[in-house]
């Protein structure tokens, strides 16, 4: 198995035993968002700097 899918396998292990503690949704339909709103939502995601941090190579 490819290592990266390995890891997910086991990351997806884990986490519904945490969404249910936690108490989180498990997808952010849950929340009213739908396909329609996903661009919307990348497009001001971008938007917030602190979310980015700049690359600190020279280009």
């Amino acid at each position: 198995m490819e290592p990266s899918i390995a890891m997910m396998t086991k990351l997806n292990a884990f986490l519904p035993p945490s969404k249910i503690i936690l108490g989180i949704p498990p997808k952010i339909s849950a929340y009213g968002v739908t396909k329609r709103d996903v661009p919307q939502l990348v497009t001001s995601a971008m938007k917030i700097s602190r979310l980015i941090p700049p690359n600190p190579r020279k280009t």
